[in-house]
């Protein structure tokens, strides 16, 4: 009898180990997986930060609501506004200064928050601090990243064709 019980005892000892080895096993297979993605997911950030930097369309990334704070710009746009980076990330009204009319800013808004994007929408922005003016042609959208929306927008200068059209 204390034979069969320990018998038992090995068999059940057995099928307990067995059962740890499969929940270990789906364990890794699902630690690798989100290696993967995780893998996939960082080549697609530096995927996207490579072209949005590289652009040589001015861009900008903003957080969704309240003031669309500024999350990043690239070179092109420091380049166009005549702006400092550093400061324009630093204040989150900071986006308001570039816009020539408070109601472009809004028309563009309120377009991006019915459809979830703008495209081509011409609109005067003012560079280096007021001195001049550039007309430029607004494309952007909404995406999903995590619980943040984001809004990426797009500033293609158009004033030395629009002013050659206007001649």
């Amino acid at each position: 009898s204390l034979d069969v019980g320990l018998d038992k005892m090995r068999s059940d000892l057995g099928a307990l180990l067995a059962e740890r080895d499969q929940k270990n096993q789906a364990l890794q297979e699902e630690l690798a997986e989100r290696l993967r993605t995780e893998e996939a997911l960082d080549l697609s950030r530096a995927k996207f930060s490579a072209i949005f930097d590289a652009s040589p369309v001015a861009m900008t990334v903003s957080a969704l609501g309240g003031d669309f704070a500024l999350r990043d710009l690239n070179a092109a746009w420091v380049n166009l506004f005549g702006r400092s980076r550093e400061a324009m990330l630093a204040s989150p009204d900071a986006e308001l200064a570039v816009w020539k009319s408070a109601h472009d800013r809004s028309t563009v808004m309120d377009v991006l928050a019915r459809t979830g994007e703008v495209s081509r929408q011409a609109c005067w922005m003012v560079g280096e601090a007021g001195q001049h003016e550039i007309l430029c042609e607004i494309s952007g959208r909404l995406i999903a990243h995590g619980d943040e929306p984001l809004l990426i927008l797009a500033y293609e200068d158009i004033t030395a064709k629009h002013r050659y059209e206007e001649n």
